[in-house]
């Protein structure tokens, strides 16, 4: 099993976890539910291809811009990533990770010869890369085939406050969902501010964020409110009809 090595996970957690000087708050909320028919619990950075990550970059008048990217898996299924730029070829950063995400740590890499940017927040879309954002559950396991999880943790030297949302929750077979699961993430840095966003780093930011592979991920259908007041009324007339005669 993926996860049998105990011990080993308990050092990976211990070495992220007690080198970050963050705060970190992390919120979950079910959101839109997605449902998936199959959850595996091994997730590798090159299993990833298609999930795209919106990161929101911070100026020095607090000003916001987006930049989108979309993670391209590597060689051998093993490493993927994704890369930004601003538009100044000197100016870019990267995000990737190496191995199991369960055991191992991402790196985000800041390079910008400037310091006209910081980085505001990280957004991640894990539908269009069959990606799901496993939470650590309180130790429970959660959805069957997803195994343990780990809440987010990290980015040790960064010593301000991140909140870490997962949302929309994913469900199995159709089922309600456990909570466990979710196909997005958002990574928030500060308080939305130039000064507390998160600067260079050539040398990378490390941190523990949990994913699993999910057999296609698909919106739980919900009825639109134009379709429902259709429904209502033609409730309405079905039973005015039948009213109708009755009096007959």
């Amino acid at each position: 099993m993926k996860r049998g090595l105990i011990l080993a996970a308990l050092f990976t957690v211990a070495t992220v976890g007690s080198a970050s000087a963050a705060n970190i708050t992390q919120n979950t909320n079910l959101g839109t539910v997605y449902n998936t028919t199959a959850v595996e619990e091994s997730t590798w950075g090159g299993e990833m291809g298609g999930m795209t990550v919106v990161a929101t970059l911070i100026r020095q008048d607090n000003t916001t811009f987006n930049l989108n990217g979309v993670w391209v898996d590597g060689a051998f299924g093993v490493i993927g990533g994704v890369q930004w730029t601003t538009g100044d070829s000197d100016d870019n950063f990267n995000l990737g990770v190496l191995g199991d995400t369960f055991f191992s740590a991402w790196s985000l890499n800041i390079d910008f010869d400037s310091s006209t940017y910081r980085l505001g927040s990280l957004l991640f879309n894990g539908v269009p890369g069959n990606t799901v954002f496993d939470t650590g559950f309180g130790g429970g396991i959660g959805t069957s085939g997803s195994s343990l999880g780990h809440d987010f943790n990290g980015f040790n030297p960064y010593s301000g406050n991140i909140t870490a949302n997962y949302f929309n929750a994913v469900s199995l077979n159709g089922a309600a969902p456990v909570g466990d699961l979710y196909a997005n993430f958002l990574l928030s840095f500060g308080d939305g501010s130039y000064n507390q966003g998160l600067g260079e780093r050539r040398n990378g930011y490390g941190f523990i964020l949990d994913t699993d592979n999910a057999r296609g991920l698909a919106q739980t259908a919900v009825p639109e409110p134009g379709s429902m007041i259709l429904l209502g009324t033609g409730l309405i007339g079905v039973a005015s009809r039948m009213r109708r005669k009755k009096t007959a």
